[in-house]
Order: C-alpha cells, then structure tokens, then sequence
C-alpha cells in the first residue's frame, strides 16, 4: 500500500475488506453446508423409495461427495483465495455506497500514482473530501449481514431437518448409508429380516458341509420368496431362494441351505424391500484325531518293557493288568477332548488332560482290570465350537493271560524202542506271555511220575518254540525188557500259576542188553563204546569227503596235490575208525 494514502482512508479499506472476506466465508460455508447435507437427505430418501444396488448407491454417493467439493471450492475457497488491492476495494466500497461514487477511488489513484500534472496540493485536497464522507460510514451497514441471510436460512433449516432425522434409528442408518455406502448396514425398509440359524448371521462352520439358514421376515405380505446371494472367492457368487419352514412355531419363518466351501464366504439376504448386511461364514475343518500314541504298561511277572506305538487307528488291546497311556494329536487346537466309553448298555465320560491345546492324554487302568471286550469314541470340540462328525468307535479288549499250550511230535506213542539207541524227541510249547520252565517227566509201567534228572530244559523260553532233545532210556536203572515207559513235557507259564502237561507218549521197550542184570552194566558199555567208534567213524568220513573237490577231475591238477594228499590222509583214518567199530 502507497505511502502518500491516508490513514483514515486506509483503515476503512481494511475494515471494508475483512468485512466482505466474512461473509464470503459465511455463504461459502452454508453452500458447504448445503450441500453435503442436502446431497445426504436427497440420497437417504431415494434410498428408502427406491432399493438400489450397491454399485449405484457408490455412484451416487461418490457425486454428491464431488459435487460438495465443487461447490465449496467455487463459493468459498477460491473467493478467500482472491487478493483485493486498494483499487478493487475502492471500486466496491463506491458500489455499495453511492455517495462516494469516484470520489473513493479518484483519492487512491490519486496517491497511488506520481504525476507532474497534479500537484500534491490537490491530492490532499481530493483525500480530505473523501475522509469527510467517510465519517460516521459502519461497514455493517455497507454489507448488511442480510446479504447472505438467504443462505443461513437454508443451512439452518437442513441441519434442522438433518438433526430431525438422527432422533430416529431408521433416519440415522439412512443417512450413514449415504455418507458411507460401503458401511455393512441393513438397508431400512418395511420388511425386517432377523436371521435365526445361525444366530447373529456370522458363524464358523466347518468346511465340506450342508449347512441350513433360517430366517424371519416381519412387515407387509411377501409377493415372492426371499433369496440370498453367496459369494466367495475371486468373483463367485451363487443364489439360494429360501422356502417355508414346515413345523415351525411362529409363522413367517423360511429356509434353506447353502454348502459351505473351503473358502470363507459371504451372504447377503433379500425379502421383499428389505435387503440385509453382508454376514460372514468362517469356513473351517472339523477337529480330528491325526494318529494316537499308545503306551503300553505290561504287568511285572511279564517281564516285558514298556511299549510306544504310533498309529492312525485307536484300537487298544492289551493284556488284563496293563497300564495303558493314550495319548491323542489334533489338527488343531481342541477346547475339550472327552471318551465315551462303552460297556454294554452303560457309557461313561472320561475326560483327558491337555499336554497341549493340540496334544491330549488320558491314562487308563481300570478299562483293563479284568477281562473284557469294550468300545470307544472321542469326542472333540475346538476353540471355535466344532466339534468332530461321527467319531469313529474303536475297541478296548482286555485279555486274560492265556494257558500255555504243550504237545510232543515225535515220537509216536505206542512205539517200540531199543534203549541202545537215544531216542530223539521233538515237541512244540506255546504261550500269549512267554514260558518260565520246561520239564520232561516220564514214568514204568503206570508207577509216580518223574522229573527227568537234565538242565536242558531249564530257563525261560520266548512265547513260541520247537524243542529237541536226546533222551537215553538207558539211564533208567529199573528199565527191563517188555516195559512201557511213558513220557511227557509240563510247561509252566512266567506267572507261575498256569501249568499244562501234554499227552504221555507211551515206549515199549525191547532189547536183549536188559534181559539179564548181571551183564548188564557190561553190555551198556559195550554199545556205548561202540555208538562213540561209529560216530568216530562217521566224523572221520565227512572229513575225507570235505577234503575232496567238487570235480575229481581235478586232482590231476598240480595246483591240487596237496588236496589229493589230504584226501588219502582222511580216508585212512576214516577206514581205521570203521574197522575199529566193526571191531568192537
């Protein structure tokens, strides 16, 4: 601003400009105003007459958003932005005031610009005149606030109606379902839709299901049946039209069904004008049982060590007296793991104990205190509240430790034998737990019974095992000619309670060595020594055999006379052995 301008001039410039700079702001904020709300109450009243789709309500709303931004960048940013000299002010003010029409503006040209044609004299005198008008001017008077007194008046009166509206519940979701299109907000309308099943609308079902939806709609007579649109994944969307709910209590009930995906999804429900929220269904997997880890605990007297297995079944089936730890793992974390166990027409619960919220056990002792043939199931339930469909029933069978199983092979009974030779006996023994000794007992001519006087047959045996041994009948000093010797194997179980005896197998002997006692003792050790020179015999004979190559052919070979000399070596010594033996 000039310097040669008075002050007085110049401060009613400034007055005038802030003045003019107010009520541009002011009918620039209730143009604003306006229209936002306007745009707001227009927009929820075509939203309550008319049910749009949402992609049209985003348009509309997106222009009224636009349109409120024009509409205060032309009526109030942009006239703010504007800068006024004192010229513009000046010609203004002479606008508004016609007395001091181009006196005003004559003064501030006057100081403004320096010129040899006008003397500062005049100058001054042309300032004076104008600051005499200027006196006793109010600027309120010059702008009257009635210039925008208009636009108040309507601000007013939408922020009345906008204010009426919030008061009630169905006016306030109307207009933040146009200030906000994409909030998830039950369109209002005259029919109301309460969903039932699932209660609230969103729900966590599991994945791969058939799962109902069961709704109720109030208001004015539907003219055709409600609907709902499914969608999930990238663009894919599915209808289901509902029906009425048969052997429901209330009326105005439908249903339908929807299959649940493996992909969470989205549903929203239309009944006559009124158009529900976007619910939520969480799809998830049922809890299941991944493999079961088995302890097995066996009785002492079984001398077995604990056993772990790992399998995808679980059947448990142990021996009467076993401590039995079950152990499950889930696919997720579980909020409860429960047994049923059944026993006939009773079923109890037990509950396991959590290792981890996915890692389960449950000790069992009493299930396998006697014998018994019961079954099972788990049931489970997640942290998110499903539980798993049909769980499988497996079995818990108890077993008692079985008798132990004895028989001899050979020989045959009703045999006859010559005590000269050993008689070779061969039995099977059998057992569920394992076989803590095995005796041979035998006994002449229906007399007691004896136990074989040998440690062949003493120590424990593993559950299954095919015995063989020599019995001499010469070591039986009451033998005589004609006699029947009977014979069997008693076994005895790691228990110590259960002993089985297998069938006697009956001998008759004949032999001429035990018809006379005084010469007995003699002839025993005669054949005694002659069965040792025939197994002398026999052994010397493999050794020359076994000396000899594959081909005989071969010992013309000169590589190979040491093995010729070894042969000849061996079937001397094997000839010497024979005719010892024939010999004795």
């Amino acid at each position: 601003m000039a310097s040669g301008l008075d002050p007085y001039i110049r401060a009613k410039l400034l007055a005038f400009r802030a003045r003019f700079r107010g009520l541009v702001f002011l009918r620039g904020f209730c143009c604003g105003v306006l229209a936002i709300l306007g745009g707001l109450l227009i927009l929820s009243l075509a939203d309550y007459l008319i049910v749009m789709e949402d992609r049209a309500r985003y348009v509309l709303s997106s222009g009224m958003y636009l349109a409120a931004i024009l509409i205060t960048w032309i009526a109030c940013i942009r006239p703010l932005l504007r800068v006024l000299d004192n010229r513009e002010l000046a010609a203004m003010m002479e606008r508004e005031e016609p007395v001091l029409k181009s006196k005003l503006l004559s003064a501030v040209e006057l100081a403004e610009e320096s010129s040899d044609h006008e003397s500062e004299l005049f100058r001054k005198q042309a300032q004076r005149m104008v600051i005499e008008d200027l006196h006793g001017l109010e600027m309120g008077r010059l702008l009257p606030a009635k210039l925008v007194r208009v636009w108040l008046i309507a601000a007013v009166v939408v922020v009345l109606v906008t204010g009426a509206m919030t008061a009630f519940s169905s006016g306030r979701t109307l207009l933040v379902r146009a200030l906000v299109p994409m909030a998830n907000i039950d369109r209002v309308s005259r029919n109301k839709i309460l969903v039932l099943t699932p209660e609230g609308g969103n729900v966590i079902w599991a994945e791969n299901s058939d799962e109902e939806i069961i709704i109720q709609v109030r208001g004015p007579k539907l003219k055709e049946m409600p609907f709902l649109f499914v969608e999930w994944g990238e663009g894919q969307k599915q209808k289901a039209v509902f029906k009425p709910a048969t052997g429901q209590a209330v009326e105005d009930k439908y249903i339908t069904s929807v299959a649940v995906k493996s992909q969470d999804m989205i549903y929203r429900i239309h009944a006559g004008d009124a158009v529900s929220r976007r619910y939520t269904v969480r799809s998830k997997q049922r809890p299941q049982i991944i493999s079961y880890e088995k302890l097995y605990d066996y009785p002492s007297y079984t001398r077995r060590n604990t056993v772990t297995k790992k399998e995808d079944n679980g059947n448990l089936d142990a021996l009467v007296g076993t401590k039995v730890k079950l152990v499950l793992y889930l696919n997720q974390p579980v909020k409860t793991a429960t047994m049923r166990l059944i026993a006939g027409s009773v079923t109890n619960n037990r509950v396991f104990i959590p290792i981890n919220a996915k890692k389960w056990e449950l000790n069992l002792e009493n299930e396998f205190a006697k014998e018994g043939n019961d079954s099972y199931k788990v049931d489970l339930n997640s942290t998110e509240g499903l539980e798993n469909n049909a769980p499988v029933e497996y079995f818990i069978r108890a077993k008692s430790d079985e008798k132990p199983k004895v028989k001899i092979i050979q020989p045959d009974s009703g045999v006859t034998k010559r005590p000269e030779f050993i008689i070779q006996i061969i039995g099977e023994v059998a057992d569920d737990i394992g076989l803590e000794k095995l005796e041979q007992q035998y006994r002449v001519n229906q007399a007691e019974w004896k136990t074989v006087p040998t440690n062949y047959l003493s120590g424990s045996f593993p559950t299954n095992k095919v015995v063989k041994f020599g019995w001499d009948l010469l070591d039986l000093d009451e033998l005589k000619t004609n006699d029947e010797v009977e014979t069997r194997l008693v076994v005895t179980d790691r228990g110590g309670s259960r002993l089985t005896k297998s069938l006697p197998v009956r001998i008759k002997v004949d032999s001429e060595v035990l018809t006379d006692n005084r010469t007995r003792n003699k002839k025993i050790g005669q054949i005694r020594n002659l069965v040792g020179s025939i197994e002398q015999a026999v052994k010397a004979t493999e050794k020359f055999l076994n000396a000899l190559p594959e081909d005989l052919k071969d010992l013309k070979e000169p590589k190979n006379i040491s093995m010729a000399t070894d042969a000849i070596d061996n079937i001397r010594a094997a000839q010497g052995a024979w005719n010892q033996a024939v010999d004795e």
